[in-house]
């Protein structure tokens, strides 16, 4: 039975990706001939189904060269929420969508991920928080607030005779 190479997954935090980048260039590709990916990743990027499947075959590559990925949080959840927002697009958007989403799941089968720092990459406080779409008001605001808090005020003056 033969066993598949596994893409080696590096996650520093973003103060120390320069440095551990600028370390594995010298150190893996130069002793040990494994060669280093680093692929940033922002859910701004303007992905396309052609950027997806290069990605993907970089990927793969990746794998077959025996070598290196680089990636720090925030870029490979960045990654992983590309797919799932093309999906509500357009056509195109969807095609792009089944691409990334299918990276994403072999990824998940042939990568190995090592956490440089883990104590602080694995704290509770340390969430990302990503949202959709542009920054809008609620309907009625400021009102409504001012509304509720009226409310509150005529609820709490007469909540003994209620």
């Amino acid at each position: 039975m033969s066993q598949t190479n596994r893409i080696l997954s590096l996650m520093p935090g973003k103060a120390l990706a320069a440095e551990m980048l600028h370390a594995l260039a010298k150190t893996c590709s130069g002793l040990v001939s494994r060669p280093v990916y680093f692929l940033p990743v922002s859910r701004h990027t303007n992905m396309d189904q052609e950027m997806a499947s290069q990605m993907q075959d970089l990927f793969r590559k990746c794998q077959d060269d025996g070598g290196v990925l680089l990636i720090l949080p925030e870029h490979l959840n960045s990654f992983r929420l590309l797919g799932v927002d093309k999906l509500a697009g357009k056509d195109d958007d969807r095609a792009t969508s089944r691409v990334l989403l299918e990276t994403r799941k072999w990824l998940d089968r042939n990568a190995r991920d090592i956490l440089d720092e883990s104590d602080a990459l694995l704290k509770p406080n340390f969430e990302l928080i990503y949202t959709s779409g542009d920054a809008t008001l609620l309907a009625g605001a400021p009102d409504r607030w001012n509304l509720t808090m009226q409310f509150l005020t005529i609820v709490q003056r007469n909540a003994q005779y209620l």
